[in-house]
């Protein structure tokens, strides 16, 4: 009897392991299979160092288990970021004449105006059938045959330092004007003090006349 009770509680124990309540190999599998066929489904995703997923679009990390990463490819955010990213592939059209920018995600650098765009086809069409854009190919048409250069186009930089550097063009500027006006306003006294001094000098030499 001691040794069938002995039996008993080592089924018990070993139950668990074997019966319905926990993944087996073979479910372990299939998930990990699960996973790789949405990775190949949907190329935004890929894999990080430490095995989750990620995706590009959205930068969103998460477990790599089915369940997980079926709901997020199903669900609003991704939607979104997917038919945004369709839409700037589609703008590559345009390119290299009108980019997209390097600094600010959802707009779109002109190399010829140097002016910045909304990301759409309406706002690129706008923009390209404006004067200002026929003025900026025509003067790199006259930059190119003056200096022979194949890559006339403007390339994009950091708008941040392109806002200090206008502020900085502008106080010197300014502090230019200032000096002028001041400079100008001091000859104006100069003139006037030499146009009084030399009434004063007529003055005195007519009363020294009128004298004589």
């Amino acid at each position: 009897r001691r040794r069938l009770d002995t039996r008993c509680r080592a089924r018990s124990v070993r139950a668990p392991a074997t019966m319905g309540g926990g993944p087996t190999p073979g479910d372990a599998g299939a998930g990990a299979a699960d996973v790789e066929a949405l990775l190949r489904e949907f190329p935004a995703l890929g894999r990080t160092e430490d095995g989750r997923v990620k995706c590009s679009l959205t930068g969103h990390v998460m477990h790599a288990k089915p369940e997980v990463v079926r709901p997020y490819v199903q669900g609003k955010r991704f939607a979104q970021a997917s038919a945004k990213a369709r839409a700037m592939d589609a703008l590559k059209q345009f390119e290299p004449h009108i980019v997209r920018s390097k600094f600010l995600p959802d707009k779109l650098f002109c190399r010829i105006t140097g002016r910045y765009l909304a990301a759409s086809e309406r706002a690129v069409e706008q923009h390209s059938a404006g004067r200002r854009f026929e003025r900026g190919v025509e003067a790199l048409s006259r930059k190119k045959t003056e200096t022979g250069a194949k890559n006339v186009l403007l390339t994009e930089r950091d708008p941040t330092l392109v806002e200090e550097e206008r502020r900085e063009e502008a106080a010197r500027e300014k502090r230019k004007r200032e000096a002028e006006a001041e400079a100008e306003a001091s000859n104006a006294s100069d003139a006037k003090a030499r146009a009084a001094k030399a009434a004063a000098k007529a003055a005195a030499a007519e009363a020294a006349a009128s004298a004589a």
